[in-house]
């Protein structure tokens, strides 16, 4: 009895099916705009009409889809840039420093009396550029600096995007994939001057580098080969041991939110340098331009050295935090046996006013700062009114050693600190005046400690 319940009921159900799936079926409605590819037949634009599924024009769908494919494709068809010519953008900038020594060891003086450390003022920075493109995928830069009456090279190259594989490639005298700090232009670094660790930075070299970022600017390679030293000022070096330095830099950007007031970078640098004339030095002013150096390794022969370094730096809105570390092996002092240097910086900001530091999400350093409101003062009928631009404080912290074993024997060798508080006062995007209090401190071979008070003013504008 069962078996016969289940047969008659599946007959039953069998039977109502048949009957119902024709009523669904007409019944089926699906609504299309006109726009949408898969509408099967005319209507007015913007208009929602009907279709019958069991009727519907599959034919007319692909037909739609095609036609829309090829309007894409007309959209990114390539531009003939054969006949474009170059751009040209003519900018520059000017810094005036004021510097004063309120006091200084008088054991540096000593042991040094030609140190300069008096105060003067000098136009830090006079610099003019042409820079421009063309051709659809080039670009150039040319750069010049008057210091002392006399016109060094800064940036002169040419490059070209989208290379398959490379991205973009420069070619020319531009500085070399090393430091946070020294790729970050002078222009917007928080202090007057960068750090003593730059002293073992590439810098500027004549070479030519790779640059490559992923598809949304979360890591960043960084490579090139250079000369190893070419003057500035000649620009050229007649010399059969000129040497070479090869450096490469990698950046990992994990966070990048609110347009750059949340960020966490993280980079990573090596270089190495053959020294053909095998002639290596590291020396530091105490971060101010017009000083002799405080601390000094000296000359030595040695084949090379090698440098590695580490990058760390943070925003959260207003503030900010920035640090490097550096190790250098110089390989075989005088024939004998390698030597280990070093150096550090941390250094924290933050904008009374609320703005953020500018960070360069495609270049992996810092930019221009934009205050919330320019500064200002004009009169009005209700008297004068202003804008009082963007505040900004900051303290750092550099160091270096040169305590190696192979240093013991020279005098100007030991370790050497700089503490920094400073105060920035960003009129515009391209003018601000800097306010600072350095405090040297170094433990030398000859005298031990010896400290010193400086006082630094900056006014500047880039164009």
């Amino acid at each position: 009895m069962q078996g016969e319940f289940y047969t008659w009921l599946g007959c039953g159900l069998a039977v109502l099916l048949s009957a119902a799936i024709p009523a669904m079926a007409g019944d089926l409605q699906q609504s299309y705009l006109i726009s949408d590819p898969g509408y099967p037949g005319p209507a007015a634009t913007g208009q929602l009409v009907s279709a019958n599924m069991s009727t519907m024009n599959f034919e007319a769908r692909i037909a739609a889809l095609e036609a829309a494919l090829a309007e894409k494709d007309e959209e990114i068809k390539w531009t003939d840039v054969s006949g474009q010519k170059w751009s040209g953008k003519v900018g520059g900038r000017i810094m005036g420093d004021t510097v004063l020594y309120p006091n200084v060891d008088p054991a540096l003086e000593a042991v040094d009396p030609g140190n300069m450390s008096e105060n003067y003022f000098e136009f830090r920075r006079l610099r003019i550029f042409l820079s421009g493109k063309g051709y659809g995928v080039y670009d150039y830069k040319f750069q010049l600096d008057w210091e002392k009456g006399n016109a060094a090279a800064k940036d002169l190259y040419v490059g070209i995007h989208d290379i398959p594989a490379l991205g973009y490639v420069r070619f020319g005298h531009f500085k070399g994939p090393s430091g946070l700090e020294q790729l970050t232009s002078a222009k917007y670094i928080t202090f007057m001057e960068r750090s003593l660790t730059d002293v073992f930075t590439m810098a500027r070299k004549v070479g030519v580098a790779a640059y490559k970022n992923s598809a949304n600017d979360t890591f960043h390679v960084h490579y090139g080969a250079f000369f190893d030293d070419v003057d500035a000022e000649d620009m050229c070096r007649v010399d059969d041991a000129q040497g070479v330095r090869l450096g490469a830099r990698g950046v990992w950007t994990p966070v990048y939110t609110a347009n750059g007031r949340g960020v966490v970078h993280l980079g990573a640098s090596v270089q190495y340098a053959d020294d053909a004339d095998d002639s290596v030095r590291f020396r530091n002013r105490p971060e101010v331009h017009q000083n002799n150096r405080w601390l000094d390794t000296g000359a030595y022969d040695a084949s090379g050295f090698s440098v590695y370094s580490l990058e760390l730096a943070g925003i959260y809105g207003p503030l900010s935090v920035q640090s490097e570390l550096y190790y250098t092996n110089i390989n075989g002092i005088n024939g004998g046996a390698d030597a280990d240097v070093y150096g550090a910086y941390i250094y924290g900001s933050w904008f009374l006013t609320g703005e953020a530091r500018n960070y360069e999400n495609d270049a992996k350093a810092f930019g221009r700062v934009k205050p919330h409101t320019n500064f200002w003062i004009v009169p009005t009928c209700d008297g004068p009114a202003a804008g009082w631009g963007a505040w900004e404080l900051a303290t750092r912290w550099s160091y270096v050693d040169y305590t190696d074993p192979a240093f013991a024997g020279v005098d100007s060798a030991g370790q050497m600190n700089d503490l920094t508080v400073g105060l920035n006062w960003h009129w515009n995007p391209y003018t601000r005046v800097m306010f600072e209090y350095i405090h040297p401190w170094v433990n030398r071979n000859d005298i031990g400690v010896a400290q010193a008070d400086i006082l630094g003013m900056r006014m500047q504008v880039d164009f």
